[in-house]
């Protein structure tokens, strides 16, 4: 994982995404796989550009809601590197009495392969 804020909430733990936030998944070679990110997308996470994204190519929209399922293809390694893109937002900025000044993105709370 790199650009991720740490874990957070007990007993359902989650993290924030960064605007930009990375993945690196073990896989079968020459299997084919579904990912699901369980969370929560808020509205200022959603750009054009949004999306979950494999070797640059964007395999999943960013829309309002709670999950986000994409198709990966067979790979020819042990592991995909995706690429999860939101629009950065800051909750003091957003939220009334947030104090919180990160710059996050999308709220994730299980990714299932």
């Amino acid at each position: 994982m790199q650009g991720w804020h740490g874990k957070e909430g007990s007993p359902d733990p989650y993290r924030w995404s960064e605007p930009v936030s990375r993945l690196l998944l073990p896989v079968t070679p020459g299997e084919p796989y579904t990912i699901t990110l369980e969370g929560d997308v808020p509205a200022q996470a959603i750009t054009p550009e949004a999306g979950l994204y494999l070797e640059g190519k964007r395999i999943a929209l960013l829309q309002a809601g709670n999950v986000l399922t994409a198709s990966l293809p067979s790979s020819p390694g042990d592991r995909v590197r995706l690429e999860l893109r939101a629009g950065g937002w800051v909750p003091q900025q957003v939220v009334p009495g947030s104090k919180d000044p990160r710059t996050l993105g999308v709220r994730v709370t299980r990714i299932i392969m």
